[in-house]
Parts: C-alpha cells; sequence; structure tokens
C-alpha cells in the first residue's frame, strides 16, 4: 500500500497501510494552497460583476477587416452562429469586462486593447511606443504580451485581487480548488463543485458566438439535459437572460465557495509557522 501512494504528500506509512496527514505536506505545496486560498477570500469578499456579458468567448475570436485568421484561437473550432462582422460588433460595441486571467489569456490579440481595464500609458511607458505601433513594427502578438505584462489587465499575479463571483470562469474554478486540496477535502464537496462547473460552462457556451446545434446533434442523447439554445448577448433581451442566469449561478456558487473556503482554512491551519500567522475561518493571510 505504501508503494502506491509513495507519489502523494501527505501520506503517512504505519503497519497496517497508511493515512493521509496535512501535517505531512511539503512546503511548495502549502504555499501553493495558500495562493488559492487568497484567491477564493478575495472572491468572496467581492460584489459580483454582472455586466461583462460572457463576451470573452467573443473576444477570443475577434479578428478585424483585414487581420489575419492566424490570430484566432486554433482551440475554437465550432461554427459560428453569426458572421464575423456581426461578431466584431459586438465586440466593439462596448468595453470587454473580463476579469478572469483564464479567459483573457485567449483573447486574440486585437481584442486585448479593448478591456475596460487595460493601461495603456502603462504599456506604452514600458515600451517606449505606441501600442498601436508596437502592433504594426512588431505584429499583434508582440504588442499583446505587453499589454499582459504591463497593462494591468487580469493575469496570474492579479487573480487574487481581481476575481469577483459573478464570474463564471470563477464559478467553474471551484472544482479546481477543491480537486487541488484533496485528499483533505471531502469528496461530496468536490462533487458539488464539479456540478456547478458543468452549470457554469453550459451558460459560457450558450452565451457564446458557437452554433451548438451541431455539437448537439452529435451528442445525441449523450447530450442530456444541456440546453443547446443559444442566448442572445448580441440582443438587449439576450443581455438581460444572460445576467438573470448569471445572478442565479452566482446565489448557487456562493455556499459552496464558503464551504470551499472553509476547508482551505481548516487545513491551512496546521501551518501557522510558514504562513506567517494562524489561519482563521474568513480571515485574509
Amino acid at each position: 500500500a505504501a508503494s502506491r501512494h509513495a507519489h502523494t504528500q501527505g501520506w503517512h506509512t504505519v503497519a497496517a497501510g497508511g493515512y493521509y496527514d496535512c501535517r505531512l505536506m511539503s512546503p511548495d505545496r502549502v504555499r501553493r494552497l495558500a495562493w488559492a486560498r487568497d484567491v477564493l477570500y478575495g472572491t468572496t469578499r467581492r460584489a459580483p460583476m454582472l455586466n461583462c456579458y460572457g463576451l470573452h468567448e467573443w473576444a477570443m475570436l475577434y479578428r478585424p477587416e483585414g487581420e489575419s485568421s492566424e490570430t484566432v484561437s486554433k482551440h475554437q473550432g465550432l461554427p459560428l452562429r453569426v458572421s464575423q462582422q456581426t461578431l466584431n460588433a459586438v465586440v466593439e460595441e462596448r468595453p470587454l469586462r473580463c476579469t478572469h486571467t483564464d479567459a483573457v489569456r485567449f483573447f486574440a490579440p486585437s481584442a486585448l486593447p479593448l478591456l475596460a481595464a487595460f493601461d495603456r500609458a502603462r504599456v506604452e511607458e514600458a515600451a517606449g511606443q505606441s501600442v498601436d505601433e508596437i502592433a504594426r513594427t512588431r505584429g499583434q502578438r508582440d504588442a499583446a504580451a505587453l499589454i499582459l505584462e504591463h497593462g494591468k489587465v487580469p493575469n496570474r499575479n492579479l487573480q487574487p485581487a481581481l476575481e469577483q463571483p459573478g464570474c463564471v470562469h470563477a464559478t467553474m474554478d471551484l472544482f479546481k480548488w477543491s480537486s487541488k486540496l484533496a485528499p483533505f477535502v471531502s469528496s461530496e464537496l468536490i462533487a458539488d463543485c464539479l456540478h456547478l462547473a458543468i452549470q457554469a460552462r453550459v451558460l459560457d457556451m450558450r452565451a457564446s458566438p458557437y452554433d451548438l446545434r451541431a455539437a448537439a446533434e452529435c451528442l445525441g442523447s449523450e447530450w442530456g439535459d444541456f440546453d443547446p439554445s443559444p442566448i442572445l448577448i448580441e440582443t438587449e433581451m439576450g443581455r438581460q437572460e444572460y445576467v438573470d442566469l448569471q445572478l442565479e449561478l452566482y446565489r448557487s456558487a456562493a455556499p459552496v465557495r464558503a464551504r470551499v473556503l472553509a476547508a482551505y482554512d481548516e487545513v491551512l491551519s496546521h501551518w501557522p509557522e510558514l504562513l506567517g500567522q494562524k489561519l482563521q475561518p474568513g480571515m485574509p493571510k
């Protein structure tokens, strides 16, 4: 039994087999968990932002007229339900209010300057030239890299300060955060997080510019109870429908997020010396 668990941090071998003990985790793993806990804590303390309208999927496919299709992520392979011109117009209509790094990092390079949080002056000061000049002389991808590094847009370093509970990606991440705490968290909590993540992903895709009917027809009965009908966020009525469903998801996720945070606090309370202070439930590090 010991050999099968030798790779797992926190496993303590005894004569009869062994058991998991969170006090035996490596300091590196504790620090990673403490960072995840900071993200969770910050998220619970912020109000939900309900005016992003799920435009991250649209921003991933944004391609202004005349721009090469090579700038669009090759991970996006589903057919579209709108034209490229309509997609571009929707992205350009209002500032992009995405707060999640794992959405922003897949934006088409030309969409990054459309982020509401984008600090153009900071990027241009760091680069010594305008963003437009960088894009023209060095390419959109170089401009995008500088925006991600210097533009105060969502990135991994800013995640604890920017994550907010209205974000569908933040709800999907509850499954990731709970899984990272395993085996020191109940399987019931992980299952609840997975259920929420699926709900969030369905909302995410319904609000996208993709035509999900082809996927639904391919899956057939395996599609189950998932609704593949689009949420038309290019219309006022569709945007309101998205906000209503986003608010419903936020309310469902709030108690589950609190349970995940409490589980992190319980585990990390065994490491006060490493973390600098004893963590209490709901207390920031």
